[in-house]
């Protein structure tokens, strides 16, 4: 089974997906391959892929990342049975397949987005959180984003690529073949790069208009820019990234988890140290501690708080479908039909509408 998973890599994956899925891909069948590589292709069957979902499970993995081997694992054995090197798919025929943890995604309300904006205002935070919160752009979107990307006049940003971390060596064989736009910045390993990829999806690919915080925020970015070019002359890394490292080398996609996770703690930090507030107003003004990528449900979930149409959303997170967005933000959805009642008791005060007055 390892021998034809590596061809299946070969020949579907690599170099056909963006970097950072095709390694992901790849992680997957390392883990399914511990237990279950050496088995004959053709005496696989559902038993020894169940005992492998038992084994994960037991080693501490969780539900999402078992079902997405289990993802993985149909794809790999239905182009096995495509390749008639099988004649079924053993995967898909477990009764009961791995199911994913629903997911946690929390957003924040216009209040503690303002918080959270003003308490990364004059930090390296600012950028991403900007960009996050008020446009709705991932966390690689917002590390790839350029200055040539951005139109200052139209007030909108093209969003056309992904920064990810990936291989040295696949990542200058990709380059070669003119499959990513730009690497650099190894770790301190030395055996990974980043780099500028494809997006996630087609449909994710498409220009995003900028609120005016955003646009002066970029403009601000541009003449601290000029200075830093200043300060470190030959040595400045100029690769037109705009959200950079002092030197000008492009910001890490971990590093934005680590710092917007240290943002919200110094801030709950320096709320509990406040002396002069009491333990009420100390918890009411604490903020959750959030992902990222939370900062993108936030953005959908008060675009459609304010009403916008949902299609109009879906276009502007750059959702494949209407529907996809309408099934993610359901819970947002239910929780606006509910208003509708509260809309009719603001009208009409309930149980008690006033007879029209008789004419005399």
């Amino acid at each position: 089974f390892k021998t034809f998973s590596d061809e299946w890599l070969t020949l579907k994956i690599r170099g056909k997906k963006r970097p950072s899925t095709a390694e992901n891909y790849a992680q997957h069948m390392k883990a399914i391959c511990r237990s279950i590589g050496s088995i004959e292709l053709s005496k696989l069957t559902a038993k020894h892929i169940e005992e492998h979902y038992l084994g994960e499970k037991k080693r501490g993995l969780s539900d999402t990342s078992i079902e997405c081997q289990h993802a993985t694992l149909r794809q790999v054995l239905a182009a096995a049975v495509s390749w008639r090197l099988i004649s079924k798919n053993p995967a898909a025929e477990i009764l009961d397949p791995p199911k994913r943890n629903k997911p946690k995604n929390a957003a924040y309300n216009p209040q503690q987005v303002q918080i959270l904006l003003d308490e990364a205002h004059d930090t390296e935070m600012y950028i991403p959180a900007a960009l996050g919160f008020l446009v709705g752009l991932r966390r690689g979107e917002i590390c790839a984003l350029r200055f040539q990307d951005i139109d200052l006049e139209s007030k909108s940003a093209c969003i056309r690529h992904s920064l990810d971390r990936m291989k040295k060596a696949d990542a200058e064989k990709l380059f070669d073949e003119g499959k990513i736009t730009w690497f650099g910045r190894a770790s301190k390993k030395g055996d990974s790069v980043l780099v500028l990829g494809p997006l996630k999806t087609d449909s994710s690919e498409g220009y995003v208009p900028l609120p005016d915080i955003v646009v002066n925020a970029i403009k601000e970015e541009q003449k601290a820019k000029k200075r830093q070019k200043l300060k470190f002359g030959v040595s400045y890394k100029d690769n037109d990234f705009l959200w950079t490292t002092d030197d000008g080398n492009p910001q890490d996609p971990d590093h934005l988890y680590h710092g917007f996770k240290l943002l919200i703690s110094n801030y709950n930090a320096k709320i509990a140290a406040d002396k002069e507030l009491t333990e009420e107003q100390k918890a009411e003004l604490a903020l959750p501690m959030i992902r990222p990528h939370d900062m993108r449900h936030t953005h959908a979930t008060l675009l459609l708080r304010s009403k916008i149409d949902i299609k109009i959303v879906s276009k502007k997170i750059r959702h494949k479908r209407a529907s996809f967005t309408a099934d993610y933000y359901q819970h947002v959805s239910n929780d606006m039909q509910n208003e509708t009642a509260t809309a009719m008791d603001a009208l009409f005060t309930a149980g008690k509408a006033k007879k029209p007055a008789k004419s005399s």
